[in-house]
């Protein structure tokens, strides 16, 4: 990978700066670069379930997944060589939980608990004019609640409550105005930590099938990170 400026403004937009990939390129013959990589991952899933009664169900088990890393690129390399690869991205879930039903099963309840040991996870950032994938490990857990009730053979209500906690490790984070750095810990994106959501659903029967009405609400909330 080269991409190299020869322009009179090279110089002055540090195009052609040698600690950059823009101004060493990315190959055999560049100290630090690695063009060729392998990598022995696996995935894989494991879980155990537990029939404790006619309507209560237990399980647990362990899954594993992994997600290819790779080379950052473009028409601009803003970056270092070292910065140039990114790791393989593994994700370990742990979970448990219990599925059951009651009143002859016009009501059900299910609830599970997890945790995701996230280690490399690929995160993206602008360094200039380049778009720079690198590494970071976070650690997710939660739990999550589920009710659904059947009063009658046509009307069924719903009530769903999720937790979540999510956090990438503390990233250094500079201050071009300044020039101090941070160490600043970050929510995944899209993941609140509390969703508590509830539905109503009434059905008529029409010739052969129905005709149905359901009404949802939901509440999601972003606290503020310490």
């Amino acid at each position: 990978f080269h991409t190299p400026c020869t322009g009179p403004g090279c110089a002055l937009f540090g195009f052609s700066h040698p600690g950059i990939v823009q101004g060493s390129g990315y190959d055999s013959s560049v100290p630090g670069a690695q063009p060729v990589r392998s990598a022995d991952n696996w995935d894989g899933k494991l879980q155990l379930t537990w029939q404790a009664t006619d309507n209560v169900m237990a399980y647990g088990g362990v899954s594993r997944g992994a997600k290819a890393g790779g080379y950052n690129a473009g028409s601009t390399a803003f970056y270092t060589v070292d910065q140039t690869i990114f790791a393989d991205e593994v994700l370990t879930d742990y979970e448990a939980g219990v599925k059951s039903s009651w009143l002859d099963n016009r009501l059900r309840l299910n609830a599970s608990v997890f945790y995701y040991d996230y280690n490399n996870v690929q995160v993206f950032s602008q360094l200039g004019p380049s778009t720079l994938t690198f590494n970071d490990d976070a650690r997710i857990y939660g739990a999550e609640f589920e009710m659904q009730a059947r009063p009658t053979p046509t009307l069924t209500l719903g009530a769903n409550v999720s937790l979540l906690h999510s956090r990438l490790d503390p990233l250094a984070v500079p201050n071009v105005l300044t020039g101090t750095v941070a160490m600043v810990s970050q929510r995944f994106p899209n993941a609140p930590d509390t969703t508590v959501s509830g539905y109503v659903r009434k059905e008529w029967p029409v010739g052969p099938g129905y005709v149905a009405i359901q009404a949802y609400v939901d509440r999601i909330a972003y606290p503020q990170l310490a």
